[in-house]
């Protein structure tokens, strides 16, 4: 499975999760047909997120960001008082607050080294042209790559603050997956 599809994944889950607080019967609304235009319509997101987590992993690599552990340990036991009594994978929230509290960082840092400078109007559509030309000529082998499918199992996404787990949801993620899996088929 690919990245990209990961993603695709991961915000049709929280699609679900969203949905279904609502109080929608998102086995009623996710036929096999609309997961499969969902996928298609949410590709484009998908990949604009995998892009800007990827630039933003690039910067704290580059830049050698950290996350002080006691952020880390505070931030995970946040989420596991609030996911108290409900079977949560500890070492799976720590690596998502690690991944998320890093991210936070290199966005930190990102406007606090950005610099803005003023130009005339009009004079920056050339300009946009040729970078847009770079930026596509250098992202492509980086797109290529994530989009090859890798042989690696797909580790289900941490469900994000406002989403409560809840038996309800495990039952719509798998109904998504199921559905996700007979589309492909087809």
């Amino acid at each position: 499975e690919t990245m990209i599809e990961q993603e695709v994944d991961q915000i049709l889950t929280q699609t679900a999760i969203q949905m279904e607080s609502y109080g929608m019967d998102i086995k009623k609304l996710f036929t096999k047909e609309t997961v499969q235009q969902m996928r298609e319509r949410t590709r484009p997101d998908a990949i604009n997120r995998l892009k800007q987590s990827l630039a933003l992993e690039e910067i704290s690599k580059r830049e050698s960001l950290t996350v002080e552990p006691e952020a880390i340990d505070k931030k995970v036991e946040e989420l596991m008082e609030q996911f108290s009594g409900q079977d949560v994978d500890s070492e799976r929230v720590r690596n998502f607050v690690e991944s998320d509290l890093l991210k936070e960082k290199a966005i930190q840092w990102l406007e606090e080294h950005a610099t803005i400078e003023l130009v005339p109007k009009g004079s920056l559509a050339v300009a946009e042209e040729e970078t847009q030309s770079q930026v596509e000529a250098s992202v492509s082998p980086q797109i290529d790559a994530a989009e090859q499918t890798i042989d690696v199992q797909a580790q289900e996404s941490l469900p994000t603050e406002e989403a409560s787990v809840s038996p309800q949801i495990d039952a719509a993620e798998q109904t998504i997956d199921v559905q996700a899996q007979e589309s492909t088929q087809d």
